[in-house]
């Protein structure tokens, strides 16, 4: 039995953009009218080609969103944990399609030391500050050292000026004061 669902090239996979306007809960799909460069919904709608790839510059195309159930490691075994139901319930909500490979990723990353956990307080500071990811801290990390590169460099640079700044400093002391 495949993973995936063998694909309906008749189907466009895409929700009817005219049933949206008139009912958004219509879930109208648009299917492949034969030999013809049209689709059309169970309501009726045929709307061309052109018209599809118009509404879907325009983003006003839903398209249906395709469910990979999961797959677990053919050598995974099952280990029963201890969780708190509404912990359980969150992480059913946010992970509706791949809660037990999730799960499984975690435990496997955590046990190979392979991870870092950010959490409470330190976490809502990252977030509040635009870094939600691994790769927007890798950046901020790699700005940073940019930045202290590009500091020290500036810094070489008012070095090498400070003999002229002494020297204009004792010019400086000896013009007489203007009145």
């Amino acid at each position: 039995m495949p993973i995936v669902p063998q694909i309906n090239l008749s189907m466009l996979y895409a929700y009817c953009p005219l049933c949206d306007v008139e009912d958004p809960k219509r879930n109208s799909e648009l299917a492949r009218i034969t030999k013809q460069e049209k689709v059309r919904c169970a309501f009726g709608h045929e709307i061309s080609d052109s018209a599809i790839a118009r509404y879907q510059a325009e983003g006003k195309l839903r398209l249906i969103k395709t469910v990979v159930p999961e797959s677990i490691h053919p050598a995974a075994i099952k280990w029963s944990v201890w969780v708190l139901p509404e912990h359980k319930s969150k992480l059913e909500e946010r992970f509706p399609h791949n809660l037990y490979t999730t799960v499984a990723t975690a435990l496997e990353n955590l046990a190979e030391d392979s991870c870092l956990f950010i959490v409470g307080p330190k976490a809502a500071q990252l977030r509040a500050k635009g870094i939600k990811s691994a790769d927007s801290l890798i950046a901020l990390v790699e700005d940073y050292g940019r930045l202290e590169s590009a500091v020290d460099d500036l810094q070489k640079e008012l070095d090498k000026m400070k003999p002229l700044q002494a020297l204009l400093g004792g010019l400086l002391k000896n013009q007489p004061s203007a009145p």
